[in-house]
């Protein structure tokens, strides 16, 4: 079955409602989804299979999390802190994101999707983006997320190494800035940076997690200052 839950936010997002999306939701493209993803450990790791398998109360089906988004208390809300968007062998279901879209009228909310830039998944992403639902395309190094931004224009972030100098990056012309949770414990509530839909720069996130050494081996190409 698949399910879903709404959660209060934690120390990253501060007080905003968050959600979780069955296991099922992940691509088998994402590179992270067998080594490094943050989401399968500790206690965002408990919940997420407790609600891929039903066991917490929190866990409902499709209709009656809409209905809880549309009803929530926070403009500002993230989707999916474990999960990704519902798909058939990698393409976006568009229903299910119109639906999605339309639970989020009036409010402004944000997420981070690792499906593959195909023409549907982009054609998918812009639709949201145009209609207040932010959809960030996470990109696994900072070079192909310069690519990406100035191939689609829409949205983008990118894993950074885990030690890296937390200052702002240019890359093939396209500005990296770093989450300020990662440098100065900012949150979500406060930066709203990634509930942009029509930025003009990438959010990079520093590995981080109990995979974080991993993760900076996906994210290992170096930063180099090239043309502005």
């Amino acid at each position: 079955m698949e399910n879903y839950s709404i959660t209060n936010g934690n120390s990253k997002t501060g007080p905003i409602t968050t959600t979780y999306s069955h296991k099922g939701s992940c691509p088998d493209t994402c590179r992270l989804k067998v080594v490094g993803c943050y989401a399968k450990y500790n206690h965002t790791g408990r919940h997420w299979q407790a609600v891929t398998d039903g066991t917490t109360k929190s866990a409902v089906d499709w209709k009656t999390f809409i209905a809880q988004i549309k009803a929530c208390s926070t403009v500002l809300w993230r989707h999916n802190v474990a999960g990704d968007l519902d798909h058939s062998n990698g393409k976006i279901n568009k229903i299910k994101l119109r639906q999605l879209i339309n639970a989020n009228k009036g409010k402004r909310g944000f997420l981070y999707t690792h499906h593959l830039p195909s023409k549907h998944n982009i054609e998918a992403i812009a639709a949201a983006n145009n209609s207040g639902l932010t959809i960030n395309q996470s990109v696994d190094n900072p070079h192909d997320a310069a690519t990406r931004y100035k191939k689609t224009r829409q949205p983008v972030v990118t894993i950074l190494p885990v030690d890296h100098d937390g200052k702002t990056h240019h890359i093939d012309g396209v500005k990296i800035v770093v989450c300020p949770h990662s440098t100065r414990k900012v949150q979500c509530y406060q930066c709203k940076l990634c509930a942009i839909p029509d930025r003009n720069f990438i959010v990079g996130f520093p590995a981080h997690g109990t995979a974080r050494r991993k993760v900076t081996n996906i994210a290992s190409i170096p930063i180099v200052e090239l043309k502005r």
